[in-house]
């Protein structure tokens, strides 16, 4: 372990220099593409992350969210990293420990940033009902949005007392959110029923993660526009048969 984190000490610094050789970039894309995909991996089990919705392996979804970090600029510096390393005080000699602690922060940071920009691309929708929940934000008394490890969370203004809770289930908000949508998709009454949901939940953490919370809206609004489609293929023919027969 120990020969490791010297390994991997070095090789951080040659992918500081300006125009770092291919081995050594080789290298640090692989062990940052092993740090992204054990997050992934995370959230998946933690079901913060629905791998179907992207319809990629992991393995090329975290490919896909850490690729921006590997620009070079003018001067051969792969600057977003260099600037992150520098930003940490790269230059005070931490020890080796260290060293992996920061490229960790760097992907989940980087993993966390680009898989809400991969949301709007691959769901403009998505992103409406996202922007929509922030501006309804800014007007409810109690209900706001805070950044809690890296990632947007709809909670309370005030705090509750609740940080000591195991996260809100998934699955038990969406239920209890979908179960109080139907129909209703005005976005003040949608950030009014989250707020209930949080307030009424005594056994979990008051936050839900706002990412998750607008994936769920966009479902029902899916599934509501795909059953009224429905309906009315199925009410097509009766009607058109209805028609032809007081024709007669």
């Amino acid at each position: 372990m120990q020969q490791l984190k010297i390994n991997f000490e070095k090789l951080l610094q040659s992918i500081l220099k300006p125009y770092p050789s291919h081995k050594a970039l080789r290298e640090y894309v692989n062990v940052c593409h092993k740090i992204a995909i054990t997050y992934l991996k995370l959230k998946v089990k933690k079901n913060q992350l629905n791998l179907s919705f992207f319809d990629l392996p992991i393995e090329d979804l975290a490919i896909d969210l850490i690729a921006p970090l590997f620009k070079i600029d003018d001067n051969g510096y792969l600057c977003d990293v260099k600037r992150f390393y520098e930003n940490h005080n790269y230059s005070l000699n931490l020890d080796s420990d260290e060293y992996l602690i920061l490229t960790r922060q760097l992907i989940f940071g980087t993993v966390k940033q680009n898989l809400f920009r991969l949301y709007g691309e691959y769901d403009h929708e998505l992103s409406k009902i996202v922007r929509n929940i922030k501006l309804e934000l800014n007007k409810h008394p109690f209900l706001c949005s805070k950044v809690i490890n890296g990632q947007i969370y709809l909670t309370f203004r005030n705090g509750n007392g609740s940080n000591h809770l195991p996260d809100f289930p998934l699955e038990i908000f969406e239920s209890e959110l979908i179960h109080r949508l139907k129909n209703n998709f005005n976005i003040p009454q949608i950030v009014g029923m989250i707020y209930t949901i949080l307030k009424e939940n005594s056994k979990n953490k008051a936050a839900i993660s706002l990412t998750s919370a607008a994936i769920t809206v966009r479902n029902c609004v899916a599934n509501e526009i795909s059953h009224t489609a429905r309906v009315k293929r199925l009410h097509l023919p009766m009607m058109k048969k209805g028609c032809s027969c007081l024709r007669h």
